[in-house]
């Protein structure tokens, strides 16, 4: 097999390791909530989004595949229906499941550990009815309604003492503490100036 070098067509830039500067801040060095400022557009991560949903669409043209060929195989119509709907159980349930992988991955990544985003990233997520943490989007809703981020912040915090980034807004962690309500956090976070 010939293996082939790829030479893409991007300037090349000349610089020794060792010179190049880390852009992200540390989690320690974020911002304070003094400094918080809800003004400017929501993170996306359309990218990622669109990856993940192309994923999950992947997944679901092979499962309707998947029930073609249970129906068109059976020998009768109800084995036939029978197989088709285990796969549509099975295939919604890789999704859902693909879904909260992604919400993980994204809040791990938000904010904990040296890779950390910011609290100008972060402070989008303390809004508990949209906190818009798993990427293909079918969990969300469920998952803001029962208040399972600040619930899981919380666990992880009296299991192993690590605090997240987005509690560098008071208010939140008040609120994932138990300290406050729901409504007082709604109403500290607009006097910040969280759109509501």
């Amino acid at each position: 097999m010939k293996i082939q070098n790829f030479q893409p067509n991007l300037p090349v830039v000349n610089s020794k390791p060792e010179t190049l500067k880390r852009s992200c801040k540390s989690p320690e060095a974020a911002e304070t909530t003094d400094t918080v400022d809800f003004n400017g557009p929501r993170p996306a991560h359309r990218m990622v989004k669109k990856i993940s949903r192309a994923a999950a669409g992947a997944v679901g043209v092979a499962g309707l595949a998947k029930i073609g060929y249970d129906l068109a195989t059976s020998g009768s119509l109800e084995v036939g229906v029978a197989k088709a709907a285990l796969t549509l159980l099975g295939t919604g349930a890789a999704i859902v499941g693909m879904d909260l992988v992604s919400g993980m991955w994204h809040h791990k990544g938000d904010n904990y550990g040296s890779h950390a985003q910011t609290l100008k990233h972060t402070k989008w997520h303390t809004n508990t009815q949209d906190s818009d943490y798993c990427l293909i989007g079918v969990s969300n809703k469920a998952l803001d309604k029962i208040g399972f981020w600040p619930k899981y912040e919380k666990a992880v915090y009296n299991t192993i003492g690590a605090e997240p980034v987005a509690w560098k807004v008071e208010p939140y962690k008040n609120f994932a503490l138990g300290k406050i309500s729901e409504d007082q956090l709604s109403a500290e976070l607009a006097k910040m100036g969280m759109p509501q």
